[in-house]
């Protein structure tokens, strides 16, 4: 449904552009963003690490 729902938004804004290519770029948008979600998870985890330690 998100892949439909992706590809038919991208169609509107890139016209020309082929469902493969379409589906490459949200998925690589997507990826990226869970990549950014995780590193910041990752330094808000270790940043209570060390005020645990601290105390």
């Amino acid at each position: 449904l998100l892949y439909n729902f992706s590809a038919t938004l991208e169609i509107s804004v890139h016209p020309g552009w082929n469902a493969d290519s379409i589906f490459l770029t949200t998925y690589l948008s997507f990826y990226r963003d869970s990549e950014i979600m995780q590193q910041k998870q990752k330094a808000a985890n270790e940043k209570k690490t060390l005020q645990a330690e601290a105390k």
